[in-house]
């Protein structure tokens, strides 16, 4: 497992003095780190290649901040998250945690696609739920669109893959959510899918 480098920020390599995770924006002329350890998986604008590796970029700040602070708790999240992230957040401080959330946040969301198979019954489910089945639809949290707000994660844009998987964990209380266990725990694969169909970003 890969811990923290041993230099101030989550920066290992920059040119310039100014650490970039403190840019407002990437600009095509900002000079990039040429690494870190959130970018080894995530991607340099958290735009990740690999479907089981969230997107970050444009993702809320205060969800980005409060999730890294789960981290700390490895008890409440599933294995493959603690496997993942719990060495690396419990040996950073709060400042560099909150550096790396405004940094992500500030970065351009990558935007969902349409018309793939069952995204139509998947946005009927995300606004209106499916009340005889006690599933509440999901954008009275999580925005008309997808967008999200304070900590209330955007899921629009986000991996299909990512998605299936968390909403799963959740249903199995895998991934502890006081507010999302109860939404998945009567979702049937069917409808995950759907959601899935309308959210998801390829």
């Amino acid at each position: 497992m890969r811990r923290l480098f041993p230099v101030a920020g989550f920066v290992l390599s920059v040119c310039g003095a100014a650490s970039p995770l403190r840019a407002q924006a990437l600009v095509p002329t900002e000079k990039l780190p040429t690494q870190t350890v959130c970018m080894d998986c995530h991607g340099p604008i958290g735009d990740s290649v690999k479907d089981t590796v969230p997107r970050l970029n444009g993702q809320t700040v205060e969800y980005l901040r409060r999730r890294l602070d789960d981290f700390r708790s490895p008890g409440s999240q599933d294995p493959h998250a603690t496997d993942a992230m719990w060495e690396t957040v419990i040996n950073a401080d709060d400042r560099m945690l909150s550096e790396v959330a405004d940094y992500y946040a500030r970065q351009p969301p990558t935007p969902a696609k349409t018309g793939r198979p069952l995204a139509e019954a998947g946005y009927r489910l995300y606004l209106a739920g499916d009340l005889a089945n006690q599933i509440s639809g999901c954008a009275g949290c999580h925005g008309a669109s997808g967008e999200g707000g304070g900590q209330v994660p955007r899921l629009a844009g986000q991996h299909g893959v990512y998605l299936k998987n968390q909403l799963e964990r959740m249903r199995l209380n895998l991934r502890v959510s006081g507010a999302m266990h109860p939404k998945t725990n009567s979702m049937t694969d069917k409808q995950i899918e759907e959601l899935v169909a309308y959210l998801a970003g390829e």
